[in-house]
């Protein structure tokens, strides 16, 4: 038997050297440790186990307020007073023109009691009912609704006709109206926006005034 580790002639604790002979558990640079010591190990794990769910925490709040974000965005539409709206080539008796605050490719068209968001980035036309915008002064807020799949929709709406849901569809809040034939450029210090409206068979072109280093490409 090892003479160092018989317990009757083990020294007192007190007069043992950390790096001295003994009996007990050793780290890797043959260090005893005293048993209810916490090990070195664990208590760099549990350091980092600390910052690790601190850190995911941290991005699960990031993403969570960006998806509340996206699911609802805010959009200020503000008259354009210069603005020419016209239906198959024939000026409309009772329109207004709105473009959105620092988002250049929406306007908002106003037909009668119509609203039509054109997005121009999007290749889309938008239908809103009076009651999703909410007036301040001569400017009209939405609450835009999270992004979907123009086809996904079309597809439900088609679907809805067929079980005699069509008019419910067209009541909703917003929802997307076929287009085709998107023409957006520039001519001068003019936009011309020209698009189809697929289902009715009308051509709606907008021209706004635009500022000579705003160009659209």
């Amino acid at each position: 038997m090892n003479a160092g580790c018989q317990p009757s002639h083990a020294p007192s604790p007190k007069h043992l050297s950390l790096r001295g002979s003994g009996c007990g558990p050793r780290n890797l640079r043959g260090v005893r440790v005293s048993p209810d010591q916490p090990r070195g190990f664990l208590a760099r794990s549990g350091l980092g186990m600390t910052r690790t769910l601190t850190v995911g925490l941290a991005v699960a709040l990031t993403l969570g307020f960006a998806l509340q974000a996206a699911a609802a965005e805010r959009v200020t539409f503000k008259p354009v007073t210069a603005a020419l709206l016209k239906m198959d080539g024939r000026q409309v008796k009772v329109w207004n023109v709105f473009a959105a605050h620092k988002k250049g490719h929406l306007i908002l068209v106003q037909l009668g009691g119509r609203y039509l968001v054109l997005d121009t980035q999007e290749k889309e036309v938008l239908e809103l009912a009076p009651d999703s915008l909410e007036r301040k002064k001569d400017e009209l807020r939405w609450e835009r609704k999270e992004k979907t799949n123009a086809g996904a929709q079309r597809n439900a709406e088609k679907s809805a006709a067929q079980d005699g849901g069509a008019a419910a569809a067209a009541e909703s809040a917003e929802h997307v109206v076929p287009s085709e034939e998107w023409v957006v450029r520039d001519a001068g210090r003019v936009r011309i926006i020209r698009v189809r409206l697929r289902d009715e068979g009308h051509v709606l072109e907008v021209q706004i005034p635009i500022a000579p280093d705003q160009r659209f490409y």
